[in-house]
């Protein structure tokens, strides 16, 4: 799991972040091949070659379209426990509510059946009408049972599904639950200048007719 922090904004907006990394000693920079939205801090990197050494950065698309990489990150020895296995058992989602139009919160439960050691969970979701890739955020911590998602479309229905994750691996994914996000809210000044609104009687406006046609 790679997790990074961008300083305090002064620029133009940042439109999504792209992980690198390189093992040392071969060659140039690889690219992960998924656009993360501006929002999420953390991506797990996968397909590493085991008791090798890379480093890791995190490239800012802006949005002109320019890029900028930041720094390198220290040096990092992959080493894998032989030892380790990935859990099995995914977590079950219980429920996922809208607290406002561009935010969800979702509950899940997890019995560790298998004993594996859990690291994390990953969220997946992504809108009903689209046929795209999942958007993820991670809740870090074996005991974690809630995670909000923001950034969301007003109005629309999400999927979600989850895993969980250590060193070896994730688990199989969860049940999948839909939600919908809520509408946005009418402005109440609108409600106030309809409601002012005069609407003349039908007897008055007949006589501004006529004496229009005079």
């Amino acid at each position: 799991m790679v997790r990074w922090h961008v300083p305090k904004a002064t620029g133009l907006p940042i439109q999504f972040f792209k992980v690198q990394y390189k093992e040392l000693g071969r060659g140039d920079w690889n690219t992960v091949d998924v656009d993360i939205p501006a929002h999420i801090y953390s991506y797990p990197v996968c397909c590493l070659n085991p008791n090798s050494t890379y480093r890791f950065r995190i490239a800012a698309v802006y949005s002109n379209d320019d890029n900028k990489n930041g720094k390198s990150s220290n040096k990092f020895v992959f080493q894998k426990d032989p030892q380790l296995k990935r859990p099995t058992n995914p977590p079950t989602i219980l429920n996922a509510t809208s607290i406002s139009p561009e935010e969800i919160i979702v509950h899940w439960e997890h019995l560790n059946i298998d004993q594996q050691p859990v690291d994390g969970f990953f969220i997946n979701y992504r809108a009903t009408d689209s046929a795209g890739q999942y958007l993820m955020v991670t809740s870090v911590g074996a005991n974690s049972r809630r995670q909000n998602i923001p950034h969301l479309k007003p109005n629309t229905a999400y999927e979600i599904k989850m895993q969980c994750f250590n060193d070896a691996g994730t688990s199989d994914f969860s049940n999948i639950y839909t939600v919908k996000t809520n509408s946005l809210a009418k402005d109440p000044k609108d409600e106030i200048l309809s409601a002012e609104r005069p609407i003349l009687p039908p007897i008055i406006r007949n006589e501004m007719k006529q004496q229009i046609r005079l």
